[in-house]
């Protein structure tokens, strides 16, 4: 299922089921990113790829918590064991995240990502019964939008990198 099949299926579904969602997925993204920022390590790229990874993982886990307030304080205190499956597939590949030649297919992933978060912001941001909740969702997607930038900007400059060196 692409990322607009996701999207699709999402507006038809309940506000608490879009947003359970979404709680797993911040949950996936963040551990996705501290795997990058390991990875990144182990491979030897720059220190800015560890410290961009860190800090993605660190905003999943910041949107993650708001979320799961958001969700207690509408519909009461959250199983997290029984939240539904993320939206978001961790390709495979990252396991094989061994050289930094690698990068530029991590960070499809990533981008594809926060793509998928920024759109799922959105709808939520459409589901949602308060103006505060509405403007939550909105500053999110806006948020996320701004990791979609830093994300595409790394992507051109390992791609021009990379090219260079061949």
């Amino acid at each position: 299922m692409d990322g607009d099949d996701v999207i699709s299926n999402l507006r038809e579904l309940d506000y608490k089921l879009v947003l359970s969602y979404w709680i797993k997925s911040e949950d996936d993204l963040s551990k996705f990113y501290k795997e990058l920022a390991r990875k990144s390590k182990e491979v030897g790229l720059e220190e800015w790829a560890f410290d961009m990874f860190t800090l993605l993982s660190e905003e999943s886990k910041r949107v993650e918590k708001k979320l799961k307030e958001i969700y207690s304080r509408k519909f009461g205190p959250i199983d997290v064991e029984k939240l539904p499956d993320s939206l978001i597939k961790i390709p495979a590949y990252i396991k094989e995240f061994n050289n930094p030649h690698s990068i530029l297919d991590i960070l499809k992933s990533a981008i594809y990502c926060e793509e998928l978060a920024e759109n799922i912001c959105q709808v939520l941001s459409q589901k949602a019964q308060t103006e505060y909740e509405k403007e939550l969702f909105k500053y999110l997607a806006s948020s996320e939008r701004c990791h979609l930038r830093i994300l595409t900007e790394r992507f051109n400059y390992y791609k021009k990198k990379l090219k260079a060196e061949s």
